[in-house]
């Protein structure tokens, strides 16, 4: 019966982890704006992070139908306002990642997230659903800096 109890209390916990969390631990964020790019590495990005973490604050994963193909995504990151977060190894939140690439959209209140995962974008996304919009984020981006 503990046994049982115990094997229940894992799977509740393991459950409650999410990607949501998984943010916090990138090595770097690099930001895309019209193919242009610019890399911030822990020790400066803690602003960004911020800013980012307080848009995703209160937000609901979502089911997603989005699947990444690497060819049409590379092609997408010419265009528009991008950040990815890059981790030092592969993650792992129900589906493996090495950096998770968004689409910055001003008056979008949900996002897919797509996985990098072996060098490809490609596979299914995660989704997020946000209180409210990537506006505050959006705005801050666009005041960074790109090469």
């Amino acid at each position: 019966m503990l046994k049982s109890f115990i094997f229940i209390l894992i799977g509740v916990i393991f459950q409650v982890v999410n990607i949501q969390d998984s943010f916090k631990d990138s090595q770097s964020i690099t930001i895309y704006k019209n193919g242009a790019s610019q890399t911030y590495y822990k020790e400066d990005f803690q602003e960004i992070l911020e800013v980012f973490e307080k848009m995703i604050l209160g937000s609901r994963e979502m089911p997603a139908f989005g699947v990444s193909l690497d060819k049409l995504t590379r092609e997408e990151l010419k265009h528009g306002l991008w950040i990815e977060f890059n981790f030092s190894k592969t993650m792992d939140y129900g589906m493996p990642f090495e950096s998770l690439l968004i689409k910055v959209e001003k008056d979008y209140s949900g996002f897919n997230i797509i996985r990098k995962y072996n060098g490809l974008y490609e596979g299914r996304c995660f989704y997020l659903d946000l209180e409210g919009t990537m506006e505050e984020l959006h705005n801050f981006l666009t005041d960074k800096k790109t090469t």
